[in-house]
């Protein structure tokens, strides 16, 4: 049975199980979370967890393994990483060697988040191990979700089941600090339409990418006014135009042309006033399709549960980018966002995680979870 001290061999063990997604170029042919999925199935059940495996997309399961009390059910409390990773092309280090290097682990999902997901994993199975699990009262939950570098549809396939807890805690890096506050994200695909012609006859057809260009100055305008939108904690909110593509080949007049918008917000200036800015600055002949729109999260330091998290950790921050935590505060579910890990070595070409640092949030995590236990007999 692994001990606490034991996460930077189950680490290594999750980094050697491929789990990238299979948007775009995963850069390998191993994609999905089955397998991880399947593996950590078999770890938290030995340890007397409740386990079911949900279909949150044919090929993208989520896993929820339940440490159910001794009594009744008087709180719900769930440590939720995301099983998937983003891809592996380019990667200037074997992608699933889960080398141990001057005190660095090193892997795809090390830090973004198989770390944390280790972290979680680790103190939970030597609190089973020790007779610490199951508590009194309090129902421990380890999610490992689906999806979350896809649109976080796992968090979202499982929130529509009607799933409710008291304070979900989302693993991603954080540097050990409990994030109350990060932005929301709202991606739009623009498109435009156009009719096709030989490139030597432009003027028989109609040129999408054109189209496209009269919107761009509109978005860059809207940028600008988007960064004075202030949040007192998160600054401003922010619109980046993150892809461009149109036309098939240089001889041919485009039909198509299609735009990816990321926008970032925050709770003092919604997804939904961001869109309808967009809609008020471009003109009819540009359609937007909504890929995303997730709610920023913006969670009370002061709630107890979150409190006691606090005073473990490393203090709190806050975060421009979003996580599935957003995706349950949107149900009504407290969430918080914790990690060992710095996000800066999220999605890098050598990501790694230090092994001093992974430690140190599971040694948090352990902290919280006994605490936690100990005031059951409050409850």
């Amino acid at each position: 049975m692994l001990k606490n001290d034991q996460s930077t061999e189950l680490l290594q063990n999750l980094i050697a199980i491929p789990s990238v997604s299979p948007e775009g170029d995963a850069g390998t042919d191993q994609t999905g979370e089955e397998r991880i999925v399947e593996h950590v199935e078999r770890l938290l059940s030995r340890c007397g967890a409740q386990t079911q495996v949900q279909e949150a997309r044919p090929g993208r399961p989520n896993l929820i393994a339940s440490f159910k009390p001794r009594g009744n059910v008087l709180r719900r409390i769930v440590l939720a990483p995301h099983f998937d990773t983003v891809s592996v092309a380019g990667m200037t280090i074997p992608p699933f060697g889960g080398q141990l290097r001057d005190g660095h682990i090193y892997g795809r999902g090390a830090c973004d988040t198989k770390g944390p997901a280790a972290a979680a994993l680790s103190v939970l199975m030597a609190l089973a191990d020790e007779g610490s699990l199951p508590a009194q009262h309090t129902e421990w939950i380890f999610l490992g979700l689906a999806g979350e570098e896809d649109g976080s549809f796992g968090a979202q396939a499982l929130c529509e089941t009607g799933f409710s807890a008291d304070l979900v805690v989302a693993l991603e890096p954080t540097d050990n600090r409990v994030v109350c506050a990060h932005k929301g994200a709202l991606w739009l695909k623009l498109k435009t339409h156009g009719r096709a012609a030989h490139g030597s006859a432009p003027q028989q057809g109609d040129n999408a990418v054109y189209k496209m260009a009269r919107a761009l100055p509109a978005l860059e305008i809207l940028a600008r006014e988007f960064s004075e939108k202030i949040h007192p904690v998160l600054g401003g909110a922010s619109l980046n135009v993150g892809r461009l593509t149109g036309g098939s080949r240089i001889n041919t007049v485009p039909d198509y042309c299609e735009a990816l918008v990321d926008i970032r917000t925050h709770s003092g200036f919604s997804g939904n006033d961001a869109l309808a800015a967009v809609r008020r600055a471009l003109p009819s002949e540009v359609q937007i399709e909504i890929l995303r729109n997730a709610c920023p999260l913006d969670t009370d330091p002061a709630t107890p549960l979150v409190n006691a998290l606090l005073e473990r950790s490393e203090g709190q921050a806050s975060a421009g980018w979003f996580s599935d935590a957003s995706v349950f505060a949107e149900y009504g579910i407290p969430a918080v966002v914790f990690g060992p890990g710095s996000i800066r070595q999220a999605h890098t070409a050598d990501e790694w995680i230090s092994a001093e640092e992974l430690g140190k949030g599971a040694g948090i995590l352990r902290q919280f979870i006994l605490q936690v236990n100990a005031q059951d007999k409050r409850l």
